[in-house]
C-alpha cells in the first residue's frame, strides 16, 4: 500500500464470506505468517533501520488487527492479534518475516450482531509504504500436538 498518510492505513483481507463463526474455532491457536517490506515514500533510508527497529515500545511496529463490524452499534470491535517484534523489524527496503500466534475468543466468532470480519496489517509510521508478498493463516501442523497415545510421554 503506497501513499499512506496515517499509521492505521494498510492492506486488509475481508474474510466475511468464509463464515468465521463456522470455519474458525474459538480459543484455538492459529499460525499467522507474512512476508512484508517497508519503504519510505521518497525512497530515502534504504538499508537503514525502520522506525519499529528503533522504537522503545511497539509504536510504529506492524501489527495484525482484527476488525469485526457490529450491526447495532454501527461501529467495529478492533483487536490486535499479533505485533512485529522490533528485533524482527529489519531495515527499510528489506523483506522480513512477520509471524505470530492468533486467537479469537467465542464472542468474536459467534456474536449475532457481527456482520463483517476484516484482518488489517497496520500501525506502520505514516509516509511509509507497506508491501506484502505472502500472507498465511493456518492451524498448526500435527507435529505441534502431543501424540494422543502418549500424552504423558511414557
Amino acid at each position: 500500500v503506497a501513499g499512506r498518510t496515517i499509521k492505521w492505513q494498510g492492506p486488509w483481507l475481508d474474510y466475511t464470506a468464509a463464515l468465521p463463526g463456522d470455519c474458525l474455532l474459538p480459543d484455538r491457536d492459529y499460525l499467522f505468517s507474512a512476508t512484508i517490506k517497508l519503504d519510505r515514500h521518497d525512497g530515502s533510508g534504504a538499508g537503514t533501520p525502520t522506525s519499529c527497529a528503533n522504537a522503545t515500545d511497539s509504536d510504529y511496529c506492524p501489527r495484525l488487527t482484527s476488525h469485526i463490524g457490529q450491526l447495532d452499534t454501527n461501529s467495529y470491535y478492533a483487536s490486535t492479534k499479533a505485533t512485529l517484534h522490533k528485533k524482527q523489524a529489519g531495515n527499510y527496503g528489506e523483506w522480513v518475516d512477520f509471524t505470530g500466534t492468533v486467537r479469537w475468543n467465542p464472542t468474536e466468532l459467534t456474536e449475532r450482531r457481527n456482520f463483517y470480519y476484516v484482518l488489517y496489517l497496520d500501525d506502520v509510521d505514516p509516509f511509509v509504504d507497506l508491501s506484502v508478498s505472502r500472507f498465511e493463516l493456518s492451524l498448526p501442523g500435527a507435529s505441534s500436538y502431543p501424540d494422543p497415545a502418549d500424552v504423558c510421554g511414557e
